[in-house]
Order: structure tokens, then C-alpha cells, then sequence
């Protein structure tokens, strides 16, 4: 099975409980049957789910289209239905990757992603027609809602809708745009050309957050390596299995490779036709002056896009790209340990150079990563050399000194002031202050370059050795971030905090002392610690219930008795880590249920307050009590949804950050 197909009863009651909340009782419970007897077709569903046919056809529906499920068809005469837990759980995420698209790529990019996490994946023309309707809809007799530019519907009759940006789950209801099926005005504001449409797409596909569908993407993991292995098997092959272990090896490899170029494949960002028409209109025009032989203008305002206008990316079928989400939030993260290690400058820093390093990574790690043995011959012989590194996964100081911006953050801070008189150029330090004083919001770039580099010497003398010196490049550094081994050192970090919480100090010290040592019995662990074996055997035992520790007792006689035996412990940090996630997947899924009871309780009130005629006038239509209750509600939510977000970035950092860890 594949490691992000791993699923426990605690997450299937997570992500049913998300289920509900987003797509309401149907998709829910098309769901739980799916979770509780894995891979089905639809007889086998229709028959356990006492549903009717049409009913779980429905179910299935918004399940596909929001990429929940995977489904199937290498059997023409059936088809299977298998569920996609990565992209279940990353429900309770919506917000998160929101917030850090907005902080990425703007309202014009958050709001195309807005619209994207609501559809589940859309065409691109599809896309186009919401957010700029054509003048002559066909579509008006066909349905009553469509998406519209703000990443909501728009209901064709009366107008009522939902409010801009928001999500499913998180909608209330509000005033629709207003716009009728015969304007040819963009439906947002925020989006208000099809040139910066058009761009918005390029850019969101150029750094990864948007990737392009198509049948394979909706096969499982293990659908996906059997067609590739039967398309390997008969190119190779004439179609028979290879016996020879020789044979199985290469086959082996060349199934890893197929599975890795359909992968490649969905993040090929294709030539936008619409972006380079206009430049090319500029170009014929001058081309067609009297003799000109002047460069076309390229930079003059471009010919707009017309709204009946077509183009090859039009028939694009895109989706959000989760892998990249986990990107960004390893970004934030990262960052929020070394400003809280190191210092705030420095942590800023840190930030701006793993920005940079976004642009090259496409996944945290790689689960088909292509082994050292199918390295091509003709590639350099340094490529061999394990301590070789890519160059284009190499930093320069100069680089991150680019996008640091010195007018809001203080450089200084955090620095030795005889680094910072060094840099500076001035030898005047008396202790207290400097001769002249310093301006840190008025640096030179050579300044600016250096300080940043002071400041990456400090992340890699860290112990956590947040980025790696590489190599000196003119006047600046080059560095690089050993991603596996700094994420690594936080789960540590995480797991210590939590069985500190639990059972003190002293356990803290247990865990360190079998890291470092390894496998060694209790009366070393008691040497090491300095305290007395009996005061220690209770703490033991409690922890070894907890799972944090594994003990094994070895007879030194035949005879199996307790004070002639040798009891040995150690730490496997991969199961306290698999331990901790289903810790924190029991406890999200308590507090979905916590709000899901809170709810019920003024349902009535909820419904009363989200009418359309309530929303904005509150205190005409709501008495003192129920404003007081609202509002008591809302802090309720807010509180329990602030607790799900911090829970989900913990389990970002136990799970999707970094691959298997191993036992030590």
C-alpha cells in the first residue's frame, strides 16, 4: 500500500466528520461505507449503504468532484471506488492554504484559488465563463446555479448567493454580485480583465499550486502502478511477466519511472496562447509601419482579450496541487522554529531564503524519488559524490538579500556588534553603542548581502543546522537546507515537548538518553540520568504503556525469572511519531464533535441569522438574547476552530513534511 494511503479508525472518523461538515449527510454517508469496506463498485455500495442507486450515484458525484475518492475502470466491465485519505483530511485545511496563496500571489491569485477549492477541479473555460459570463448563455435554461468570480454561486433567479472567498463550509449567506447573464463586466472586481485571468492561471501553474487533471489523476496509487506495470510489461516484454531476477529488477525500475513521468506530467505548465496574442498583435503592428525599424513596444498597454475569444488552455482541467500547500506551510513553520530559536531577524531571514527555495521543490519528499543506480551515464562524474547537491537546490546570500526587505526588518538585531562594526566599516564600539551610530534601514547592497549572510552563519551553527554552508560565490555565500534532517530534529522537538507536558522533565531525559545510546538496559539508563533505578522503574513502566519507549527482557539463565533476567529499552522515534498523529487525529475529531454539538444547539438561531434579510440588521431582527448568544457561539467557533488549525499544523510537521523516519 502506498504510505499516503495509510489510514487508522481515528482518521476515518476524522475525515467522515469533515465530510459531513462540507458536503452534508449524503456524501457522508456514500463515505463511512467506503471507509468501513475499503475498495467497492456500485452494486457492492448500493447493497451495504441501503441506499438507492440514484442516491449513491449523487454521493459519488460530489465525492469525485472534490477529489475525495479515487475510482477506477481497468476492468471495462466495472468500475471501483477506493478513497483518497490525503485529500480528505486536507479539508480542514482550506483556510490555511488560502491565507498562504493571499500571502503568495494576492486577492487576484487567492481568489482564483477560492473558486478552485470549491469546484474540487474545473475547466479553464469553465472558470472564464463564471468569472466573465458570455453575452448570449445558453446555460440559463440548463441549471440554477453556477460559480461566479467569487469563488462562490450565483444563483440565475433571485440573486442571493454567497459571500465573497469564502468556503463551503465557512459560507454565510450574503449579497450576490448583481451581475445578469447579459453584462460582459467581470464578476469580481479583483479580476478585472481576461488578460490578468489568464495570468492569474499562468502564474498559479508556473509555481506549482495549479496542476492539470486528467484520467490517471483519479486512479489510486496502486490502480496507477498496475496500468503503468501492464503498459511496461508490454513494452518490454511482448506482454508476458518477466521470471528472471534480472528482468524483474529492470521492470521494477522502469514501473518507478512511468509512475514518476505521469506525475511530471500534471505539473507541465503549457504555452498560454492568450498572454502572447497581444504581444503579438503589438509586433504585426509595427512590423506593418512604413520602414520602421524601431523594437515593437512591447510594453505599451496590450490589446484586450475579447470575450468571445478562444484558446488551446481553455480545454486545461486544473486542481490544486496539495504538495506544494505542504511547501508553504513547511516555509511558515520553519520559520516560526528558528525565530523562536535564534531570533526574530534571523527567523525573517530564514523565511525569505526558504521563500526562494519554494521555486525548486515540488514536493516535501519524494515517495517514487528515483534511485542513485538509474543515473543516466553520460551525467558528470561529480554527480556520483554523495555530497554533491543540484545546483539549482543552492542559495546565494546575495539572492535572499534581494527580497529581504531592510527598510521594515532590523538586520542588526540579533547580531554581534563586532560582526556589525566589521561589516559596516567602523572599529568605534564602546560597549553601549556605536561611533557614528548606525542606521539599519539604510545598508548598501555589499552591506545588506553581508548581514544576511552573518545572519545564515547563525542558522547553520544552530543545532539544528537550519541550513548548510555549500561554497563561496564572488562576495557572497551559498548555502543549502538539508530539509530531511532540519524536520527530522523538529518532530524530535515536537515529541519532547508533548511528553514533557505529560510526565515532566525526567522522561525528557529518558528519551534523550536512548536516542544518543541506543538499545541499553535500565541500569544504564539510570546511570546516565544519576538517579536511583527504583525511583525510575515506575516512570518506566509508564511510559512504555504510553508507547514512548520499547523494552525487551532477555534471560541471562534458562530459568525465566524477573531478577535474572536483563531488561533492555530503547526509542523509535517513527512509532512515538505514528503514536503522537493518532493522538492528535482522536483529538480533531473530539472537537468537530464539540462543534457540531455546540451548533445544534442554536441551530434555530444559526438559520434565523444567516436569512438574508437578518444579515446586516441584526439588531432590528434579533432580540438582546439571541444577539448574546450569537455572539457567544461565534466565540465558541472561533476558539475551536483556532485549536484545529494548531492541530493541523502539527500534524503537518509529524506527517507530511518528511517521509518514513526508520528506527534508529
Amino acid at each position: 500500500m502506498s504510505h499516503s494511503q495509510r489510514h487508522t479508525p481515528v482518521l476515518e472518523q476524522l475525515c467522515s466528520l469533515l465530510v459531513k461538515d462540507y458536503y452534508g449527510d449524503l456524501a457522508h454517508h456514500v463515505f463511512t461505507v467506503l471507509a468501513r469496506y475499503g475498495r467497492q463498485t456500485l452494486a457492492n455500495l448500493t447493497r451495504e449503504s441501503y441506499l438507492d442507486r440514484k442516491a449513491i450515484k449523487a454521493g459519488l458525484v460530489v465525492l469525485i468532484q472534490q477529489h475525495l475518492i479515487f475510482h477506477s475502470s481497468i476492468d471495462p466491465r466495472v468500475a471501483y471506488y477506493e478513497i483518497n485519505w490525503q485529500r480528505s483530511y486536507a479539508l480542514v485545511r482550506a483556510g490555511s492554504m488560502l491565507k498562504l496563496g493571499e500571502d503568495r500571489f494576492g486577492q487576484k491569485g487567492v481568489n482564483v484559488l477560492a473558486n478552485v477549492v470549491y469546484l474540487g477541479h474545473t475547466r479553464i473555460s469553465d472558470l472564464r465563463e463564471a468569472y466573465f459570463p458570455s453575452p448570449n448563455d445558453p446555460s440559463d435554461s440548463d441549471s440554477d446555479d453556477e460559480p461566479v468570480g467569487n469563488g462562490t454561486l450565483r444563483q440565475k433567479a433571485n440573486g442571493d448567493g454567497l459571500t465573497n472567498g469564502n468556503t463551503p463550509s465557512q459560507a454565510k449567506a450574503g449579497q450576490a454580485n448583481g451581475l445578469s447573464h447579459q453584462s460582459i463586466e467581470p464578476a469580481d472586481p479583483q479580476m478585472p480583465s481576461l488578460h490578468d485571468f489568464y495570468a492569474t492561471i499562468n502564474t498559479l501553474m508556473r509555481h506549482g499550486w495549479l496542476v492539470t487533471f486528467d484520467e490517471l489523476t483519479f486512479l489510486s496509487p496502486d490502480d496507477l502502478e498496475q496500468t503503468v506495470r501492464i503498459e511496461a510489461i508490454a513494452d518490454m516484454f511482448s506482454g508476458k511477466p518477466p521470471l528472471a531476477a534480472k528482468d524483474k529488477a529492470l521492470l521494477e525500475e522502469d514501473v518507478l519511472r512511468r509512475r514518476r513521468l505521469v506525475r511530471e506530467k500534471a505539473l507541465e505548465v503549457p504555452a498560454f496562447k492568450s498572454l502572447q496574442s497581444s504581444s503579438q498583435a503589438e509586433r504585426k503592428r509595427d512590423d506593418d509601419g512604413a520602414g520602421s525599424n524601431k523594437r515593437p513596444k512591447l510594453d505599451m498597454p496590450r490589446t484586450p482579450i475579447s470575450i468571445n475569444d478562444t484558446f488551446p488552455e481553455d480545454k486545461l482541467v486544473v486542481g490544486i496541487n496539495y504538495e506544494k500547500v505542504n511547501i508553504a506551510m513547511r516555509t511558515e513553520q520553519l520559520t516560526r522554529v528558528a525565530t523562536q530559536r535564534i531570533g526574530h531577524s534571523t527567523g525573517q531571514v530564514y523565511g525569505a531564503l526558504l521563500y526562494q527555495l519554494e521555486k525548486v521543490h515540488q514536493r516535501c519528499w519524494d515517495e517514487w524519488s528515483d534511485p542513485a543506480a538509474t543515473k543516466k551515464e553520460d551525467e558528470d562524474d561529480h554527480e556520483d559524490d554523495p555530497k554533491y547537491i543540484d545546483p539549482k537546490f543552492l542559495i546565494s546570500t546575495r539572492k535572499v538579500a534581494e527580497v529581504v526587505d531592510e527598510s521594515s526588518l532590523d538586520l542588526f538585531y540579533g547580531l554581534d556588534p563586532k560582526t556589525i562594526a566589521r561589516v559596516m566599516g567602523i572599529a568605534a564600539f564602546d560597549g553601549t553603542k556605536f561611533d557614528p551610530p548606525l542606521d539599519p534601514h539604510n545598508l548598501s547592497r555589499d552591506q545588506k548581502v553581508a548581514l544576511v549572510a552573518a545572519h545564515c552563519s547563525l542558522l547553520a551553527r544552530d543545532p539544528f543546522h537550519f541550513v548548510t554552508w555549500h561554497s563561496k560565490s564572488g562576495n557572497s555565500q551559498q548555502y543549502h537546507v538539508e530539509f530531511d534532517e532540519v524536520v527530522k530534529a523538529c518532530i524530535q522537538l515536537e515529541i519532547e515537548k508533548t511528553i514533557q507536558a505529560q510526565k515532566g522533565p525526567v522522561a525528557v531525559s529518558v528519551i534523550r538518553a536512548l536516542k544518543r545510546k541506543g538499545r541499553i538496559s535500565e541500569q544504564q539508563v539510570a546511570l546516565f540520568l544519576m538517579q536511583p533505578l527504583d525511583n525510575l522503574r515506575g516512570l518506566f513502566t509508564d511510559m512504555f504503556r504510553r508507547s514512548y519507549i520499547q523494552t525487551q527482557e532477555v534471560p541471562r539463565v534458562e530459568r525465566r525469572e524477573a531478577k535474572l533476567s536483563m531488561h533492555f529499552m530503547w526509542y523509535d522515534q517513527e512509532q512515538v511519531r505514528d503514536k503522537l498523529l493518532q493522538d492528535v487525529y482522536k483529538a480533531m475529531g473530539n472537537f468537530l464533535q464539540r462543534l457540531e454539538s455546540e451548533r445544534d444547539e442554536i441551530k434555530e438561531l444559526l438559520t434565523k441569522a444567516e436569512r438574508t434579510d437578518v444579515v446586516g440588521n441584526e439588531a432590528r431582527y434579533l432580540s438582546h438574547d439571541e444577539i448574546a448568544a450569537l455572539k457567544k457561539w461565534k466565540g465558541v467557533e472561533e476558539k475551536i476552530l483556532l485549536q484545529l488549525h494548531r492541530m493541523d499544523e502539527l500534524v503537518a510537521m509529524l506527517r507530511d513534511f518528511a517521509g518514513p523516519l526508520g528506527s534508529p
